[in-house]
């Protein structure tokens, strides 16, 4: 996968890897793969990132920033945003809804000893 500020080129990327490693950390929410398809594709997508969007890219790598904060997007024409891109570039839509989310929670940490 390829990606720039409200842009990315995948090749032979399936839809779960493009939720898990893509969307979810993109949009800072749990997203959960419903579309049943187990097929790899090859696709690009190209959106107009809203103010923020694009700090934490795919493996947690930090996206498009500087020391002085986020880079603003190049000067272009409007385009979709990323939920209208999704569906009318790929087809995919994402639904909000409720449901249950796994969490781990951590109630106590130590030093390992010095063993």
């Amino acid at each position: 996968m390829r990606f720039g500020i409200g842009r990315m080129t995948a090749k032979h990327v399936s839809p779960s890897t493009l939720i898990d490693v893509v969307l979810s950390p993109l949009l800072a929410r749990p997203i959960e793969d419903r579309t049943g398809l187990t097929k790899h594709y090859d696709f690009t997508l190209q959106w107009t990132p809203n103010v923020g969007e694009g700090r934490v890219g795919p493996f947690g790598i930090t996206g498009p920033t500087t020391a002085a904060g986020p880079v603003a997007a190049p000067a272009a024409q409007p385009g979709p945003s990323l939920y209208t891109a999704l569906e009318e570039q790929l087809g995919l839509r994402l639904e909000s809804t409720r449901g249950a989310v796994d969490v781990i929670v951590i109630d106590h940490a130590e030093k390992p000893d010095a063993n």
